[in-house]
Order: structure tokens, then sequence, then C-alpha cells
């Protein structure tokens, strides 16, 4: 594997860039719903949940998508790792 260059620390940035506004956007909706859920409308409660969810499968099949990139010996040292721990 070549040596890890500038280009390579960018990518690690903009990924994790790119996983940490899902991953806020799920905890400001988290902290309103048990902050001041009881304070909301049902519609209002309901489009955080649903807001929650989005983010969170966003941010999944992000994951997917890099571990996809990822070599077949590790992919599948992964799965072994991970299996019976998804719905």
């Amino acid at each position: 594997m070549p040596p890890e260059g500038p280009a390579d620390g960018d990518l690690v940035v903009v990924v994790a860039h790119s996983l940490l506004t899902p991953v806020w956007a799920c905890e400001v909706a988290a902290k309103t719903l048990l902050d001041r859920g009881d304070q909301l409308s049902d519609a209002v409660r309901d489009e955080l949940l649903q807001h929650i969810v989005a983010s969170a499968t966003f941010t999944a099949e992000m994951l997917v998508d890099l571990i996809r990139g990822g070599s077949a010996s590790v992919i599948e040292a992964l799965e072994g790792l991970g299996a019976g721990r998804h719905p």
C-alpha cells in the first residue's frame, strides 16, 4: 500500500464532514424531542423522528459505500464481526 499523502488526509476530512452533518442533525432532533417533546405538536414530533431516520439512513448508506471500497478480505472479516447485529 502506498504511503498516505496529503490527498488521503483531505479525503478523510471530507468523509468525516459528510458523516458529521447527518449525525449532528440526529443529535439536535433527538435532544429537541427529549428536552421539549411534550411541548411539540404531534406533527412536529413526527417530522423530527422522520429527520432522524433519514439522517441515520444516509449515514449508514455512506458507511456501507465506504466499506464496499475495501479489499474483499477486510469486508469478509467485518461481515463476520457484524453477524447478528443488524435487524
